[in-house]
């Protein structure tokens, strides 16, 4: 049996879990021992190997001292800490709470990774990154046709289209606007 401790943060987990993937927002978890790698560049947490993160999200769970420590020197380097409260755990100061995994979901600024305006159909899958290098799209085509794509995205100035499956950079058509940088290409299907 779980405790009454372990249950809720189980439960706060698996909400997180489906509000991310609900609200298209794109995620990865770590532990301590790699958070306590990680630095603070910029407001935004960069870990050893690179990868860039916009803010921790913690569900309902137990701070330790360790964790609080770090989490406080994070805070004054500026990292955007998130947290589902719970009446069961002793939320740190340093984690701007919230009653539900909904309500913290929803208050996530998601325009570092925003495309503003899209005029493609079909089954067309689109993941962006921040890296060490820059800001990466990834976009797949899940149809068995050539699709034309028309974008208008954020974070890049000077687009690059590279195909992995041609190994190979492609044509781009990128335009400045006022809400971004629009981009028209093809890619290919996804035989």
């Amino acid at each position: 049996n779980y405790s009454e401790e372990e249950t809720a943060c189980w439960k706060s987990v698996k909400e997180l879990t489906i509000q991310f993937a609900n609200n298209q927002v794109s995620y990865d978890y770590i532990d301590f021992n790699l958070l306590s790698a990680c630095k603070i560049v910029d407001g935004k947490i960069v870990t050893n190997n690179g990868r860039v993160y916009n803010g921790i999200v913690f569900p309902a769970m137990e701070y330790t001292d360790k964790l609080k420590a770090l989490l406080e020197k994070f805070a004054k380097d500026g990292a955007k800490l998130f947290g589902v409260n719970n009446e069961l755990f002793d939320m740190p100061a340093t984690v701007k709470d919230y009653a539900c995994e909904a309500c913290l979901v929803k208050d996530l600024d998601r325009t570092n990774f925003a495309v503003v305006d899209t005029a493609c159909t079909g089954r067309t899958a689109l993941l962006a990154r921040d890296t060490a290098s820059g800001r990466v799209y990834t976009i797949v085509n899940c149809d068995k046709e050539d699709k034309k794509l028309c974008l208008t995205i954020t974070g890049i100035d000077n687009p690059k289209l590279y195909s992995p499956m041609l190994d190979k950079e492609l044509p781009l058509t990128a335009i400045k606007t006022d809400k971004g940088v629009k981009v028209e290409f093809t890619i290919l299907d996804r035989d």
